[in-house]
C-alpha cells in the first residue's frame, strides 16, 4: 500500500516510491539508482542523518553540490564548475570529499 511521506504526500514514480507493508506495518521505500550514481545513493540511503548533514556540509563548503535523489546519468555530485561526477561507488564519493572510507556500520 502506498505511504505518505512526512510531508503527507504520497509518491509511487519512477525514481522512488514509499510503501507500507501491510501485514506487518513496516514501511517500505524503494529508491531507483544507476552506475553513475550507485555510490551517492547508497551513501544518503545508509545514513545516518547527522552523517548525511555533515557529508554535504563538506560538499558544500569545498563548492561541490551533492545530490540526495540524482536522476539517471546524474553522478550524484556537482563540482564547483558544474561538472557531474560519476559516483558508481562510496569510496568515490569519499574521495571527492577528501576523507577516507568509512564503511556504513561504523559511520556516526
Amino acid at each position: 500500500a502506498l505511504r505518505p511521506s512526512v510531508k503527507g504526500v504520497t509518491t509511487y514514480g519512477p525514481l522512488n516510491k514509499l510503501l507500507v507493508h501491510l501485514p506487518s506495518g513496516i514501511p517500505v521505500d524503494l529508491f531507483s539508482a544507476d552506475a553513475a550514481n550507485w555510490g551517492m545513493s547508497c551513501l544518503v540511503r545508509t545514513g545516518p542523518r547527522d552523517w548525511n548533514i555533515r557529508f554535504m556540509a563538506r560538499l558544500k563548503a569545498l563548492g561541490m553540490a551533492g545530490h540526495a535523489y540524482p536522476k539517471p546519468g546524474q553522478g550524484g555530485i556537482t563540482s564547483h564548475s558544474g561538472e557531474e561526477i560519476m559516483c558508481p561507488d562510496e569510496e568515490t564519493v569519499f574521495r571527492n570529499l577528501g576523507w577516507t572510507f568509512i564503511p556504513p556500520e561504523a559511520r556516526v
